[in-house]
Parts: structure tokens; sequence; C-alpha cells
């Protein structure tokens, strides 16, 4: 299998970086070295993943790394990748990908997912599987890592998956972890915790606000967090980005919790916007 990988690198050099990260999971480690690439964060990740210590050090050791694999588009960019880059939990790594049969489940003959909205589809199955079966929406933060929850974040994040940390970090209103832990697009639950966020924490309202067309490109969920904003800033008696040409779908019904607006700043509410009267 590695004469395999080394004769497909040689005859498809654009293919080095997928064979790169083959030889990681299999431990073909000479052969990894043969190829000569850039350090690239994907491959340490699964390196990592796959307990192949080798190539791991051999990428995070280096002074300069390198986004070179992008799991979510499934792209890579061999020409102009991203340099200064960190291990922060990108990789659609092995481990992730196997699928296991729950006890006492029985599938019927149309029992099937036959789709799913994953930001990883790696394998470009949508992910189908029976209908019982867990799916990589089903996440666990292991015990050792769990004080990632209330510590300041290394710089390489161990080998866990964070959805759970983007949700923490979304209800508590926590701007710099939302924009390094973010994927692009919202997890399960995400929208939520970033509802939560906005009515609670100013600051990370005002983030929102500036960035939330880059952040929430689908505009139902754009909507939902517009909604929030202007709640917040209704809160602390701010109008000033609401006048009879804002959205009416975009300003929210709940806007006098956990605080409640000046009487003054609501009649001036309702009077620049007679439609929220009710």
């Amino acid at each position: 299998m590695e004469e395999t990988y080394r004769e497909l690198s040689r005859q498809y050099p654009r293919m080095r970086y997928q064979v790169g990260k083959a030889c990681a999971v299999a431990g073909y480690n000479r052969l990894y070295d043969e190829l000569q690439l850039l350090p690239d964060i994907s491959i340490a990740e699964e390196a990592e993943d796959n307990n192949n210590a080798y190539v791991r050090d051999a990428i995070i050791n280096k002074p300069e790394r390198y986004a070179v694999m992008n799991d979510y588009t499934r792209t890579i960019n061999i020409d102009a990748p991203r340099a200064g880059a960190s291990l922060n939990g990108d990789t659609a790594v092995r481990s992730t990908l196997e699928k296991t049969r729950p006890y006492g489940h029985d599938t019927g003959k149309h029992e099937f997912i036959e789709y799913s909205s994953h930001y990883f589809d790696i394998q470009e199955d949508c992910h189908v599987r029976p209908l019982h079966w867990r799916g990589p929406e089903y996440t666990v933060l292991q015990s050792q890592y769990v004080d990632l929850t209330y510590k300041p974040l290394p710089r390489d994040l161990p080998p866990v998956n964070k959805d759970i940390l983007i949700l923490m970090a979304a209800w508590d209103g926590n701007i710099d972890r939302c924009s390094r832990l973010r994927r692009p697009k919202p997890v399960e639950n995400e929208i939520s915790t970033v509802i939560r966020g906005a009515y609670h924490h100013t600051p990370f309202a005002r983030w929102l606000d500036t960035y939330v067309e880059d952040l929430f490109p689908d505009e139902s969920e754009g909507v939902l967090v517009r909604r929030a904003i202007h709640a917040r800033f209704i809160m602390n008696n701010d109008l000033s980005r609401i006048d009879r040409f804002t959205k009416g779908d975009s300003l929210p019904e709940l806007f006098w919790w956990p605080h409640c607006p000046h009487p003054d700043t609501l009649q001036e509410f309702a009077w620049r916007r007679p439609d929220m009267k009710h």
C-alpha cells in the first residue's frame, strides 16, 4: 500500500497533500518525509488523531505552519496557503468517520437518513446511515479536556471536537473565543446560544452587528441574530439603529429582559415604529 501511495504522488504531484494525510493515518513516515510538504496543520491533526507522533511533531515543531487543506470545502490551496496557522479542530479526522451500530436497534428496509447538513462531508456521502446510528452531530468533550471550558485556549487545540466550546463561547458572549473557534457554518444549537449571548452582553452584540452578514449569510439565521442585536440596544436605551426604514422582521418581540429599557425609550420606539406598539 505504501508503494501505491508513492506512485500516486509521483504520477499526480498535486495530490501529494492527500497522500501526506494518508501517511499520517497509516504511519508511512518515510514516505511522508519524501513528499517534502509544507507543514500543514490538517495533516498534523490527522496524525494526532491516529497517534502518529512522528508526523505530528514534524509539523508542529516548525516555526511556521500552514493551512493547505480545507476539509470544510474539500479543497487544497497549494499555490497560496495561509501561513501562521495553528491546530484549531478544523479537520475531519478519521475517527469522526466511523459509524457504529447502537445496541438493540434493528434497521428496517427504509429507515435511513439520506442527508445531513453537517459542516463536514469529507466522504461526499451526506452522512447517509441507518436512522438509529449516531452521526457526526453527536459529540462528547472528553473529561481530560474539560478545563478548556474555563482556561485560556492553547495555541494548538488538543484533539477534541470543539462544538461544545463554540456553544459555550457564544452563550457567554466571548468574542475572542467565538472568533477563533467558529466554523464556516453554525453548529447545532449555535443560533440559540448566539441569541442568548447578544441579549446579555453588549460588546458581543456590537461585534455581531458589525459582522452579522458575514457570520450568518443564511437569511433565516441572520434575521434571528439581528433581532437579538436590536433587543440588546433597545434595552440599552439606544435606538440609533432603528427608524421607519428598518425591516419589520428584524425587530424583536422581546426587549425587556434581562433588562428593561427606560419608559422614554419605549415611547420613542413606539413613535418611530407604530407597528411595534403591541
